[in-house]
């Protein structure tokens, strides 16, 4: 677990850090702060614009569809029709 992980985990147990290392813990929130400011290139896309920029979906798992009538519900074709 990486050490902030780590830290959250004691975090959430009610664990504070010590009167001494208060002056570290401000440095990592302040540069967490400022990371957070910053511009980061992600991009979101609704399943209709993948779907125009690929023409078809992907080969592979399909999460989160309970069964055959819920799939084609959704993705509007039979499960037989998938890549």
């Amino acid at each position: 677990m990486r050490l902030w992980g780590q830290i959250a985990v004691l975090a959430k147990k009610g664990f504070v850090a010590h009167r001494s290392h208060r002056g570290v813990d401000d440095e990592k929130d302040s540069a967490i702060f400022e990371w957070s400011r910053k511009h980061h290139s992600r991009m979101t896309m609704t399943p209709e614009q993948i779907e125009r920029m690929t023409g078809r979906e992907p080969p592979g798992k399909v999460v989160g569809v309970w069964d055959d009538a819920q799939f084609e519900a959704h993705f509007g074709k039979p499960v037989e029709e998938r890549p």
